[in-house]
């Protein structure tokens, strides 16, 4: 949670923690951009906790209003990258391909498991690149696939 509340001092962000059933049944966090502020829902685990801060995190990174399929994504991706260290991932998946042990090894979410493999990864061949960009060493990461 340090990095998170590191990364919403860099952005300016303030981050709120308080029971939002009271605002919307299931509502598990949101981003306010006129407050730039986070809400986040105090009932969550400590790995539904930072998924949640992340993403909205990633909306705020994005100067994101409203809600749409591409600032999804975009959150997504953000979030993802925030809390998977490649190394860490590349390591857990040696040892198993399944996303619940990865999560697990990781302490994260499944589905933050999920959108790293989506947005974070790109495997050519035999290795695996992790957040490629255009161009040659264009990557944060790269490893072998065993």
């Amino acid at each position: 949670m340090l990095q998170l509340v590191g990364e919403a001092m860099r952005l300016g962000v303030r981050i709120h923690v308080a029971h939002l059933d009271q605002i919307e049944e299931g509502l598990l966090g949101f981003y306010d951009h006129d407050e730039n502020t986070i809400y986040v829902d105090m009932n969550l685990t400590r790995a539904e906790r930072n998924e949640v801060v992340a993403h909205e995190l990633g909306h705020a990174q994005f100067c994101h209003t409203c809600d749409s399929e591409v600032g999804e994504r975009q959150a997504n991706r953000y979030a993802a990258g925030l809390l998977v260290d490649p190394a860490e991932y590349a390591r857990a998946e040696a040892m198993s391909t399944d996303v619940a042990f990865i999560a697990e090894e990781l302490d994260v979410t499944p589905q933050i498991v999920v959108d790293y493999r989506r947005y974070c990864l790109e495997r050519i061949g035999v290795t695996t690149y992790a957040s490629p960009h255009m161009g040659s060493g264009q990557w944060s990461a790269r490893y072998a696939n065993a």
